[in-house]
């Protein structure tokens, strides 16, 4: 497995699997001792205005099963 790159992370997950991508990437990073970053009132603002409404914007990040090839770029 890769390094990781500094010691926080953004998750972000399609939802194919309720959580379950998102939950494994937790426990990845907490077992390295890695933190999840934390989100600017900027970056939700960001996120907020690009996603529909029903995604919650925070970290992790679940774009539902029904994400749009545009919603994960929303999030970059």
């Amino acid at each position: 497995m890769r390094p990781l790159r500094g010691n926080r992370l953004m998750i972000i997950s399609n939802g194919a699997a309720p959580a379950a991508p998102a939950a494994l990437a937790l426990d990845e990073l907490y077992a390295r001792n890695g933190k999840l970053a934390s989100l600017s009132e900027e970056t939700l603002s960001a996120l907020a205005a690009q996603l529909p409404e029903e995604i919650g914007c925070g970290n992790p990040l679940d774009l539902k099963d029904d994400a749009t090839p545009q919603h994960p770029g929303a999030a970059r």
